[in-house]
């Protein structure tokens, strides 16, 4: 099992992280039925823990339990039931009533996916909640979303991890699998991370059952392309001609890198420079990167990096 899923927590004390956020959502779910919210919007960069958050609210409502089905909880991928009949088939099975919890839990990941009569249809089933289902939306790109969408929903905002965070948590898991990890491969890990909890547990699965030469080995493989990242940030800057930026990108490719990990990348280095100097081009820079890739992939980034090619040479 990979050690994402293993060691995914079971229980709110468990959640790494976004700790006042924690204790809102706990306090919600200790409010009157009347009261509690029955919709939750849940937000937040890839990898720190939407849906471990929606399977820990349904986990105490007593819709959910990790192994075990449970007709009372409902997990849908917007990415791929992103069309009406979605929304029309939660609308109308919001109203059934639960045949073993006291609630019945709809979780709809990557909502933002949801096309505009989706999320038409999907309003209607938010206003119509009655007080034994509770509906939770994740997502990556709420600006995606309806503005009356949002309304209707408890807000969940989370933020990335500190690197001591998940430093920490990298250290923790290393004890629990009885391996031996040296302090310079966890802070790489950490690094790369860029905040993610997710990404950092996958990295050290990858590495987990190497010895120490080779966990630094493809260690190294896997961080090759930060110095392409900064070529390309730099050849965006100062270029003059798309021949200067398409070779890296190019480049880029061939390794098979995760398009996201590449924005996060780019964002990274920029806002770095930012924090040191005034640079009007890394704020371009970022601006232009600032949205995921999820939908777009690496065609997304080379649309970003012409985007930004195209406004320094037309300044």
């Amino acid at each position: 099992m990979a050690l994402q899923h293993k060691y995914r927590p079971t229980k709110f004390k468990q959640f790494v992280g976004n700790t006042a956020v924690v204790r809102s959502v706990i306090a919600s779910l200790k409010r009157d039925v009347q009261d509690m919210p029955h919709a939750y919007l849940i937000t937040g960069p890839s990898g720190t823990g939407k849906t471990t958050m929606a399977r820990l609210i349904a986990s105490a409502l007593g819709s959910y339990k990790d192994g075990d089905y449970n007709p009372d909880y409902v997990e849908l991928d917007a990415a791929d039931f992103r069309g009406i009949e979605t929304a029309r088939n939660l609308r109308r099975q919001v109203h059934l009533s639960p045949s073993q919890a006291q609630y019945r839990v709809w979780l709809l990941d990557e909502c933002h996916q949801l096309t505009h009569d989706a999320q038409e249809a999907l309003l209607k089933a938010l206003e119509e909640t009655p007080r034994h289902s509770v509906i939770i939306l994740a997502t990556t790109n709420p600006e995606k979303l309806k503005p009356t969408l949002k309304r209707r929903c408890s807000h969940i905002p989370l933020e990335p991890l500190t690197e001591k965070q998940i430093i920490d948590e990298l250290y923790d898991t290393c004890n629990k699998e009885k391996v031996e990890v040296s302090i310079g491969i966890i802070e790489r890990i950490a690094d790369k991370s860029h905040g993610s909890l997710g990404i950092a547990m996958s990295i050290l699965d990858r590495i987990v059952d190497l010895d120490a030469d080779s966990m630094a080995n493809e260690l190294e493989k896997m961080t090759s392309h930060e110095s392409a990242i900064i070529d390309l940030c730099r050849a965006m800057q100062s270029a003059k001609s798309w021949r200067e930026v398409s070779p890296i990108l190019a480049e880029l490719r061939s390794s098979g890198e995760d398009a996201e990990s590449i924005r996060r990348s780019i964002l990274g280095y920029c806002s770095a420079i930012l924090i040191k100097k005034d640079s009007a081009k890394s704020f371009i820079i970022m601006d232009a990167f600032i949205r995921p890739t999820y939908d777009t992939g690496f065609p997304g980034i080379v649309h970003s990096c012409y985007n930004v090619f195209y406004t320094l040479n037309n300044d």
